[in-house]
């Protein structure tokens, strides 16, 4: 008939060995940070809300060998950049009536994605805004 053995019993198998802790990179290839890293990305965010990009620079400059440090300061310089230029061609842009919306959205997009990046960067979670993070990944080869 069948050459195939029994079973055994489900209560006879031993449980598989527990895992090593591993520090698995998470998404966009950044280690887990620091608490203390954690506390200069949220710094650093606030900071931008009111500075616009120049801590985003001196933090993106000051990161040595922080890689999350790093990543979170370049954000914030690319939304600084990226909200500075905005408003400067919104300015011309005013004369066609367009330019008083794009005049408003972008400091108000600034604002609401400093604060994002402010409450994401405080847990130590990879903030990482859609557009945002493609035009940034494109300047700064992270």
């Amino acid at each position: 008939m069948s050459n195939i053995p029994p079973e055994e019993p489900i209560e006879n198998v031993a449980p598989p060995a527990a895992a090593a802790t591993i520090d698995y990179p998470r998404a966009g290839g950044v280690l887990a940070p620091s608490a203390d890293e954690a506390q200069k990305a949220m710094l650093c965010w606030i900071l931008t809300i009111f500075f616009g990009f120049v801590p985003g620079l001196i933090f993106f400059l000051t990161s040595d060998g922080k890689p999350y440090l790093k990543r979170q300061g370049a954000l914030a310089l690319t939304l600084g950049i990226v909200t500075a230029v905005g408003v400067f061609i919104s300015i011309p842009l005013v004369f066609v009536l367009i330019g008083i919306l794009t005049y408003i959205a972008f400091p108000v997009y600034h604002l609401v994605i400093s604060i994002m990046g402010a409450i994401a960067s405080k847990d130590g979670k990879d903030f990482s805004p859609k557009y945002l993070d493609k035009i940034c990944m494109s300047l700064f080869k992270l």
